[in-house]
């Protein structure tokens, strides 16, 4: 008797434990995902979305997370600060939810950071480059891409050293904190490597019409026009710049590396420079599975950008982590997390020095071509 008493009090304990840790219970593990899905940023949040569901895939067929199959809990920002911070806080309060991969990028990430410390979940954004965007304080905030800094300063150097780029003109949506962020990078770079920036121009993320802003450009001499902006914005740029004869060569980050670029500006993007931290002609085994993977759910002879990468990496650092913690609470996946090292992702060996901004080597400089581009 004293043996079936002794034996019911451990397994109601068991039962207890479970119980009481929300993640130890479930048949899965869970991770919030926050994107885009709609407004502005949807055409990105859909190459992030594709990455991250397809590393989910790929690890979930080898038998998830020590046996444990992931499940995505998915909310849309729609590009709004408000919102990402509401649903930030709809994820935190889901005692499932380990971590949230996610915001998307740097407007919606500064929404969420400060949150992010005080409710104790982590979030690690897929494409917030900004140095501005990171309180450097912040355990609970990480994210993938490098800076704007080093992607952009890196892209000078290059243009300097190969086509002796000596004056710029700067176009800035002066309505989104990445656009601003990298106008600002860009200025702060030209004045240390000696570049002169001619004019500054700044439009409305959303603009259709840029004839006052390009035709200032027009009376004004200069070697290289950058442009930060979003895809769309870069395409209706570019294609009205050409138009009315403007030849400088284009600059920028990997916002114009997207084939939307190239469409919406007719062809007017070819030859456009920028540096991006994904090379899909990589010989690596898990990029030629993944530019595989892509081209056959597209059914295009195309490549896949940085977006996509940028999405596959996030989850599958994040999955890592949760298998690496001491246990499942989100204290634990935030310290596994701090102590990456070398982890082999899409975009090349990923760590992190505790939190904060990842650590990694390599950034490329592309140029344009078609749709697609190739190293400059």
């Amino acid at each position: 008797m004293r043996n079936l008493i002794n034996y019911l009090i451990v397994i109601m304990l068991a039962v207890f434990l479970n119980l009481s840790d929300p993640a130890q219970a479930q048949d899965t593990r869970t991770i919030g995902v926050i994107q885009c899905i709609t407004g502005v940023g949807a055409a990105y949040a859909e190459k992030m979305l594709f990455g991250i569901n397809q590393a989910k895939d790929d690890i979930n067929v080898v038998g998830g997370i020590k046996g444990k199959k992931i499940e995505l809990v998915i909310r849309d920002s729609a590009y709004s600060k408000t919102q990402a911070a509401a649903m930030f806080k709809q994820l935190a309060g889901m005692p499932e939810i380990l971590a949230v991969c996610g915001p998307e990028g740097t407007p919606t990430t500064v929404a969420v950071q400060h949150i992010a410390a005080e409710l104790k979940l982590l979030s690690i954004s897929p494409m917030s480059t900004s140095p501005e965007s990171f309180d450097p304080n912040n355990p609970w905030l990480f994210r993938i891409p490098v800076t704007l800094t080093i992607g952009n300063r890196l892209l000078l150097k290059r243009a300097q050293e190969k086509l002796g780029i000596k004056d710029v003109a700067i176009m800035y949506a002066i309505n989104n904190d990445y656009t601003v962020m990298s106008k600002n990078t860009f200025v702060k770079e030209c004045e240390k490597f000696g570049i002169k920036v001619v004019t500054v121009e700044a439009f409305r993320q959303g603009d259709i019409d840029f004839s006052a802003q390009v035709t200032k450009l027009k009376s004004l001499q200069f070697d290289a026009l950058i442009l930060c902006a979003i895809s769309g914005d870069a395409g209706i740029i570019a294609a009205k710049a050409r138009e009315m004869g403007i030849k400088a060569q284009f600059l920028g980050d990997a916002g114009v590396t997207e084939a939307t670029y190239y469409k919406v500006s007719r062809g007017a993007s070819e030859g456009t420079i920028a540096a991006i931290p994904f090379n899909p002609k990589s010989e690596s085994p898990l990029v030629k599975q993944f530019v595989a993977t892509y081209r056959k759910h597209y059914k295009t002879e195309g490549l896949p950008s940085a977006p996509h990468a940028y999405g596959y990496d996030a989850l599958a650092i994040l999955a890592d982590a949760i298998g690496r913690a001491k246990s499942l609470t989100r204290e634990a996946v935030r310290d596994a997390l701090g102590q990456t090292r070398n982890f082999e992702g899409l975009t090349g060996s990923l760590s992190y020095k505790d939190h904060g901004d990842v650590i990694r080597e390599e950034v490329y400089v592309v140029k344009m071509v078609g749709e697609s581009y190739e190293s400059f």
